[in-house]
């Protein structure tokens, strides 16, 4: 039972050490780009949604904008409080 409690806690051990490697390891710049390819694959997955429940293409991409602009508001929120526990 010991020689298990201890792989157990050895793998714990190395996977929060990889883990934390991992987080400090992204840049700012990745972090972004990731946030502009999700709001991207949200943007138009939402735009087809919207599109496919109204059939009408103005409405879509205005709902679609409102949409990408709540989660842009959103990311700067977050980045910005990011950045005052930095200081």
């Amino acid at each position: 039972m010991e020689i298990l409690f201890n792989k157990i806690k050895r793998k714990l051990i190395l996977d929060n050490y990889y883990s934390g490697r991992i987080k400090n390891g992204k840049t700012t710049g990745a972090s972004l780009l990731d946030w502009i390819f999700i709001i991207f694959i949200l943007g138009i997955f939402f735009s087809n949604k919207y599109f496919n429940s109204t059939k009408n293409i103005i409405l879509s991409i205005v709902l679609t904008f409102v949409l990408i602009s709540v989660q842009i508001f959103i990311f700067f929120l977050f980045y910005l409080k990011r950045e005052e526990g930095r200081k």
